[in-house]
């Protein structure tokens, strides 16, 4: 099956189409798999795994199965900042006409 450039054996379909479904199976745990496979290193021989990452959604849509949902980048996802205790006032003047201002903790 050709994807982009590059052109996936029959074993390595067979084996994406199993490989997708089992539980705990990540999206980088599937591209390095796929290198692997593939043996689709680069110029320096380490894996292909951006390359990869990118051929997993065209290589499912072809064969009709859906990959593990995306995690969020870097760990997890960030909470919305706390609301604060004072209310939100907007000024709209030069910063001499405001006169003395002071910051307190």
């Amino acid at each position: 099956m050709q994807v982009g450039l590059h052109q996936f054996d029959a074993d390595t379909v067979e084996w994406f189409c199993v490989a997708v479904n089992e539980p705990g199976r990540t999206r980088n745990s599937l591209a390095r798999e796929l290198c692997v496979r593939e043996d689709w290193t680069g110029h320096r021989g380490e894996p292909c795994l951006g390359s990869a990452r990118k051929a997993l959604p065209v290589l499912a849509d072809k064969l009709g199965v859906s990959l593990p949902a995306a995690r969020p980048a870097f760990g997890g996802r960030r909470d919305a900042a706390p609301k604060a205790d004072y209310p939100d006032v907007t000024v709209s003047c030069a910063l001499a006409d405001l006169g003395e201002v002071a910051l307190e903790p």
